[in-house]
């Protein structure tokens, strides 16, 4: 769906807010600004958060470990105890991002064979792979209902974990590691 909407659009930058969220008022203007900042990002990552006492991080982008999984950068922090000056990681959770267009020109859209999962931690090694770099922006946030599209204990939802993460980590992974 985020392909389709990308196609029909010549706008220099598109955000990818998804079903999940609820963005919050700033979250444009903060990943537009953090954009003209730093025109060699052609990621930029939104926080998003989870309902709570306090709200807690459920993603600030993504990372990789040294097996090559990704995991949610700064999960299960206080929301307002987070860092306030944008910082590099390897990627922006899709759910709410803004990708540069001629970053997306020159590595192509998300793997439409992923369907669901990981499809933006694909996009980001191989626009990482191509040069361009991602931002995680702390001003932008949305509200993410976690799961709530695909449910929290579906097999199917696991198959695809698990077939992608494989998928990634064959196709992205430094070889000699």
């Amino acid at each position: 769906a985020c392909n389709e909407g990308i196609r029909t659009t010549a706008a220099p930058s598109v955000v990818t807010p998804n079903n999940a969220t609820v963005p919050q008022p700033e979250m444009l203007a903060a990943l537009a600004a953090a954009a003209e900042q730093a025109p060699d990002a052609g990621m930029l990552a939104a926080t998003l958060w989870l309902e709570g006492d306090p709200p807690t991080v459920d993603a600030a982008g993504f990372r990789v470990n040294r097996l090559g999984t990704a995991w949610n950068a700064l999960a299960g922090r206080p929301l307002d105890a987070l860092p306030e000056a944008p910082r590099p990681i390897l990627g922006p959770c899709a759910g709410a991002a803004l990708y540069r267009r001629s970053m997306l020109d020159d590595t192509g859209l998300f793997d439409e064979a992923y369907f669901a999962y990981l499809e933006d931690v694909e996009l980001a090694w191989r626009a990482r792979w191509a040069g361009w770099r991602c931002l995680w922006v702390p001003g932008a946030t949305t509200w993410h209902a976690h799961s709530a599209t695909g449910g929290r204990d579906l097999p199917r939802k696991f198959w695809l974990l698990g077939r992608n993460r494989v998928w990634t980590i064959r196709r992205h992974y430094p070889r000699p590691y």
